[in-house]
């Protein structure tokens, strides 16, 4: 079935729709699809709560999405929050608020502001991150890996907790690495920069590490 062959769905208020595969889908409102979906293209304003995996080319989500399986996107661009338990999947992610998954999230490249729980790994080709709110996945690697942590009051509204933002992973692991206000029990890399707010149990590095005066390092080793 080609695009032009597929229908579209369009949904303005509360509505429902089934999944299948679909050129457009554009929502409105609140909406619950029930089963796995597939589309050229998913835009949501507002939330929607999918009952199984979501595919698209390019999606799109002012608001909140819950899917009960795995998200996989060519360019994902969210301002909000969105939760896929089945792991979430995208060639770009550019993320303004809150995202989480119970397993990996992979991307080429990621540019995040906001705050994330990623059960699995999280890998990325290129990672700019800034930390708005308590950040976790159990690993991170990647080529270049910047954690910052910048005004936090800017979008402080998206989260409700009062912890400060840190982020907190047992392995980092990149070529470029730079990280702020994080906790890690290894940190590993050609060159490592370790920022204001670091607590690291190791510091595996094979050609710079530099770090700011308050961060504090278990151990530190050059690989040869």
């Amino acid at each position: 079935m080609t695009a032009t062959e597929r229908g579209n769905v369009k949904i303005t208020g509360v509505g429902t729709a089934s999944g299948g595969d679909f050129g457009s889908v554009r929502i409105t409102g609140e909406a619950i699809i029930q089963g796995e979906m597939r589309c050229e293209r998913f835009a949501c304003t507002g939330t929607c709560s999918v009952e199984g995996g979501l595919s698209a080319k390019r999606l799109r989500l002012l608001g909140e999405a819950v899917l009960v399986g795995a998200l996989t996107a060519d360019d994902l661009r969210l301002t909000g929050r969105i939760e896929a338990s089945g792991g979430i999947r995208a060639r770009t992610m550019v993320v303004r608020g809150e995202v989480s998954t119970e397993g990996d999230l992979e991307t080429d490249r990621l540019n995040a502001r906001g705050a994330f729980d990623i059960g699995g790994l999280l890998n990325a080709g290129q990672a700019d991150i800034r930390l708005y709110g308590p950040s976790r996945a159990q690993d991170i690697g990647g080529g270049v890996i910047s954690v910052r942590r910048r005004g936090f009051r800017a979008l402080k509204t998206w989260f409700t907790g009062s912890d400060a933002p840190e982020l907190v992973a047992q392995t980092i692991e990149g070529d470029d690495v730079y990280l702020e206000h994080t906790r890690a029990d290894v940190v590993r890399g050609k060159r490592i920069e370790l920022g204001p707010g670091c607590r690291i149990g190791r510091a595996e590095y094979s050609e710079s590490l530099r770090r700011h005066k308050s961060a504090e390092v278990g151990e530190a080793r050059k690989e040869q």
